[in-house]
């Protein structure tokens, strides 16, 4: 240990003597500064309001009140007023002045008025879907747009916003068929191995009692016949159902197509030798118009139509090419072809005839019109594009 002139013991190295009064009166010296730096430490620890605070977080922005730069919201539902407007031009040259258009798009109903193209368009909630999925039926004042897989359904009245409708015994699944003018008929299980049948008006009010039905009739094969009446398929052929008769069968085969004069039919005698019939039903004759389609087994029942003189059918094209034939019944002769724009075709509920049988509507897509008898066919410039279901009120 070396030793200063004033006798200082100055450390430098590790030491075990205990330290001189210059070395303790350092050690205090240190002592009180770490416990002096320790207690100011302590004491911000303690009292952290009075630190610094950062930026405060962003808030979101409120709801209640409309926004500094407000962006137009489309109605939809309920809350949308019909919005009119003109195609500036007639959609069809000598169409009768009663004769109206329906076409259901993913987002609305168009009113078309066919003879002046002026139209009226109001939101939905209720999209069109291709197949029995989803209904256009129309009344005098209205329209009724059901979707069978939501069991959900609007009600159109003219002018006038849409509204959700209810019917008592609609369940998710449930098929509405269009009935008289006005009503629906309503098709589904009952448990227990029967259907329930009944139909009610397009406001969602009961018109007749609910009937129950033997569950071999198949409530998911059932379709309109063209003239207000409920077909039903099942073990056995198909039954007719309208309300003026009781139940009565029109084929043993199948009903490939449906309208007010007549249906087509298939058919397999017992030698199986299966014929395309088609059946007058004012006269209640068949007349064989030739053999089956290949694809005639794989049609749903309904999937096809026929004019309202019987003269002209519509049907989807064969499973290999697809889209759709016109047919003359009295020939049997294909007179039109059609793509389908959205790869399904589906007469039954995208096709519709002018009640003069002169022109057939097709919507798939886009709206096309079909002459027959000229065997061409024209897209006129209307702003329907995605439209799937037509009907039409004449």
């Amino acid at each position: 240990m070396s030793v200063d002139e004033d006798g200082d013991d100055r450390v430098d190295h590790l030491d075990p003597d205990p330290p001189g009064p210059a070395g303790r009166r350092l050690l205090l010296a240190g002592t009180a500064v770490v416990v002096a730096v320790a207690l100011a430490v302590a004491v911000a620890l303690a009292r952290p309001e009075e630190q610094s605070a950062p930026a405060p977080s962003p808030q979101p922005t409120s709801t209640e009140g409309p926004p500094s730069s407000p962006t137009p919201r489309r109605p939809s539902g309920e809350d949308a007023p019909p919005v009119p407007d003109s195609l500036g031009r007639p959609l069809l040259a000598d169409a009768d002045p009663g004769w109206e258009l329906f076409a259901q798009t993913a987002t609305d109903l168009f009113r078309i008025q066919l003879a002046t193209g002026d139209l009226t368009r109001t939101a939905t909630r209720i999209a069109g879907a291709p197949g029995r999925s989803a209904v256009v039926a129309v009344g005098e004042r209205e329209v009724l747009i059901h979707a069978a897989e939501s069991g959900t359904s609007d009600l159109v009245r003219d002018g006038e916003p849409a509204r959700r409708v209810r019917f008592e015994e609609t369940m998710r699944g449930a098929q509405l068929v269009p009935g008289p003018t006005g009503t629906v008929w309503q098709v589904s299980g009952a448990g227990g191995g029967e259907i329930t049948v009944g139909r009610w008006s397009l406001a969602g009010e009961p018109v007749t009692p609910t009937d129950r039905l033997p569950g071999l009739l198949g409530w998911g094969a059932s379709t309109g016949d063209g003239a207000g009446g409920l077909l039903l398929s099942g073990v056995g052929g198909v039954w007719l159902l309208d309300a003026e008769q009781p139940p009565r069968r029109v084929t043993r085969g199948r009903v490939l197509a449906a309208g007010p004069r007549v249906l087509l039919t298939v058919d397999c005698d017992d030698r199986l030798r299966c014929q395309r019939i088609v059946h007058d039903r004012r006269t209640g004759t068949d007349r064989v118009l030739g053999p089956a389609r290949p694809d005639d087994a794989g049609r749903y029942p309904g999937s096809a139509s026929t004019s309202p003189d019987g003269r002209w059918l519509v049907e989807p094209g064969s499973f290999a090419r697809g889209g759709y034939r016109v047919v003359d019944l009295a020939t049997n002769r294909e007179v039109a072809a059609l793509e389908a724009e959205l790869g399904f075709a589906d007469p039954a509920g995208s096709a519709v005839w002018t009640p003069d049988n002169r022109l057939l509507l097709v919507a798939e897509g886009r709206l096309v019109v079909v002459d027959p008898v000229a065997g061409r066919s024209v897209t006129p410039d209307v702003p329907l594009a995605g439209v799937r279901r037509i009907a039409l009120r004449a």
